[in-house]
């Protein structure tokens, strides 16, 4: 594009489209001096989503501002003004930037025919740009609700985990009180069983229990009181004296 100087002032917008080669973009009246009060804008397209724009300054030479009020250029990573500033820069400066997406917004401001500069800028796409995911508002709530019911899902598990385990532990100490309960009435069942050791679950006899009458035990015959043995016992009045020592050596020497 090309502009003519003088005292006037021109407001122009254009639409270009990138791809592998390098293309330029240069100023008014380009290769002499620009003149006078400009507002330009070029938006660059890399001609696919999965391509994003590589631009360099080749040649800067504006009248230099503070802060590059008056007369600059500047560089945003979108399709407009709107979009987050690259660089911006007057005076000598060439700096080299890449867009983010497949969208450049360039704009160039001169504030009279005073001031007079000169400037070209180089542009091409770079290849395998990954594309940008789009923002989705289901996979944000998916996102929350994740991060909400992970603890949620563990303090279930852990509340249902210990309520098993306090009642598998009721249920333990229920069976064992019935066993006791069981073990004390068959003990108090049986007239023999007087204690009990709980260590070695043994049946003890306790010392201070009476004795059997052992006379009401033996079968009374009728005779005065006597006790009849059985045979070959017999009573101690009728049992005989042992032999002598005579007759026993009589008896093994034959010598009587």
């Amino acid at each position: 594009m090309m502009y003519t100087s003088g005292n006037f002032a021109v407001s122009k917008h254009v639409d270009l489209t990138a791809d592998s080669s390098i293309r330029s973009i240069w100023s008014p009246g380009y290769p002499g001096l620009y003149g006078g009060a400009y507002h330009l804008t070029w938006r660059i397209y890399s001609g696919s989503l999965t391509e994003a724009i590589r631009m360099a300054v080749e040649e800067s030479h504006l009248p230099y501002n503070p802060n590059c009020s008056s007369d600059y250029l500047e560089v945003c990573d979108g399709y407009d003004s709107s979009s987050t500033s690259l660089a911006k820069w007057c005076g000598d400066e060439r700096p080299s930037v890449e867009s983010s997406g497949p969208h450049v917004f360039i704009e160039f401001r001169a504030s009279g025919s005073k001031n007079h500069g000169v400037f070209v800028i180089k542009y091409s796409t770079i290849v395998d740009l990954k594309p940008q995911n789009p923002h989705n508002p289901q996979d944000e709530f998916e996102t929350i609700f994740t991060v909400l019911a992970t603890p949620i899902l563990v303090f279930l598990i852990l509340s249902i985990s210990l309520s098993a385990w306090i009642i598998r532990q009721k249920r333990r100490h229920r069976s064992s009180n019935t066993a006791c309960a069981v073990m004390a009435t068959t003990r108090s069942s049986d007239p023999v069983a007087s204690d009990y050791d709980p260590n070695h679950w043994v049946i003890m006899p306790v010392a201070s229990d009476p004795l059997p009458n052992l006379e009401a035990m033996m079968p009374s015959t009728g005779t005065g009181g006597e006790t009849e043995l059985p045979p070959p016992y017999t009573a101690v009045g009728d049992s005989q004296p042992p032999p002598s020592y005579d007759s026993l050596f009589c008896l093994n020497s034959g010598k009587c």
